[in-house]
């Protein structure tokens, strides 16, 4: 069942120390997500327990940004983003976890986390993220507006699978932080 991202804001805005965690491998939605996380809610680190894409690491070093390995254990909270399953984590599948934010088609494999939310008619996470932020009522900074752009330039294979609200998405981040496409292209 899927948490209204106002409820999901509220438990991100706490002062707990939270774990952004990403699927293996992860691509440039997975880090784009989590950095705006990461940079928009305190006490945030993020995680990829089985590392970056070739992309994504490029990124994240322009970026100056860490990304830790395990999965946060010692953390407060841990926040799962663009991660269908928690075998993408950890083999065992075993994790506890408090917030899932997702695009994929749910699995089931996440019934039980307390605060689960999957929007499937989305092409990127990051759309959802940047809708987390906007609900939130927290000023975006703008690094973490070019990295939502990044991961939905990646994600929609620059604009091939596209659906409206991903444009939209896209062109609110580019108008508000004035930020051009060759920059947003620049990045990834």
């Amino acid at each position: 069942m899927n948490s209204d991202l106002k409820t999901i804001a509220e438990a991100l805005s706490d002062d707990r120390i939270k774990a952004i965690l990403v699927h293996g491998n992860a691509d440039m939605d997975a880090l784009g997500s989590a950095y705006a996380i990461a940079r928009c809610f305190t006490g945030c680190a993020i995680f990829a327990p089985d590392g970056l894409d070739r992309v994504s690491k490029m990124v994240a070093a322009k970026m100056e940004t860490a990304v830790r390995e395990g999965t946060g254990e010692g953390f407060d909270m841990r926040v799962v983003v663009d991660t269908s399953s928690p075998e993408q984590l950890v083999p065992s599948g075993t994790l506890t976890v408090d917030v899932v934010i997702d695009h994929h088609k749910a699995t089931g494999r996440w019934d039980g986390v307390p605060l689960f939310h999957c929007d499937d008619t989305r092409t990127s996470c990051c759309e959802i993220v940047k809708e987390l932020i906007d609900v939130a009522g927290i000023e975006m900074t703008r690094d973490a507006a070019i990295m939502l752009l990044g991961g939905m330039l990646t994600d929609s294979g620059h604009f091939q699978f596209a659906k409206p609200h991903l444009l939209s998405s896209f062109s609110d981040l580019m108008e508000r932080f004035d930020i051009g496409m060759d920059e947003a292209m620049d990045l990834v």
